[in-house]
């Protein structure tokens, strides 16, 4: 899959540069902290997305990608999830904050936000300040992983209501 080629390229390419992924967030760093993220972040987001699956422009943009099947698109898109948060938590965080400090986290919820724009307006309005919260979760846990959790928790809790359904 294309996801699974971007992966391959971000890794391979700090490979080839001899940069240690630790040092872009590719560990457990406080695990105790970054769990408990998970948990809070996808305990309070569960029934906002509950509603969101009520909503029709939510249901017209998600709906179609399930004509491929749950659990296909569950771990295809947690590769690309996966890559995502690596990209903008990882790398672009983590290097921006050797040179800006606290200035990183606000930075790299830009790239986030822009990317999200075309979605459902609820979701394009409120993912910079979503972007703000996974920063600081692996800015504080020193991890993307903990971001990319949550990022693929909402996602594939998003489908499944909506799954559920329709």
């Amino acid at each position: 899959s294309s996801a699974s080629d971007v992966y391959k390229r971000q890794v391979l390419t700090l490979l080839l540069i001899n940069e240690p992924l630790p040092k872009y967030g590719w560990r457990l760093g406080d695990w105790r902290f970054g769990m408990l993220s998970v948990v809070i972040c996808l305990g309070l987001i569960a029934p906002l997305l509950y509603w969101s699956s009520k909503m029709p422009d939510f249901v017209a943009y998600y709906k179609w990608r399930l004509q491929i099947g749950y659990w296909k698109l569950f771990f295809q898109y947690g590769l690309y999830m996966l890559s995502w948060e690596f990209l903008i938590r990882g790398y672009i965080y983590f290097s921006l904050e050797e040179r800006l400090g606290m200035l990183a986290i606000w930075l790299q919820s830009v790239p986030f936000a822009v990317a999200h724009l075309g979605k459902p307006s609820a979701e394009a309005l409120t993912c910079f300040f979503g972007g703000l919260v996974l920063g600081y979760i692996s800015m504080r846990s020193r991890s993307f992983l903990y971001a990319f959790l949550i990022h693929w928790g909402i996602y594939s809790t998003l489908l499944a209501f909506i799954a559920l359904k329709h």
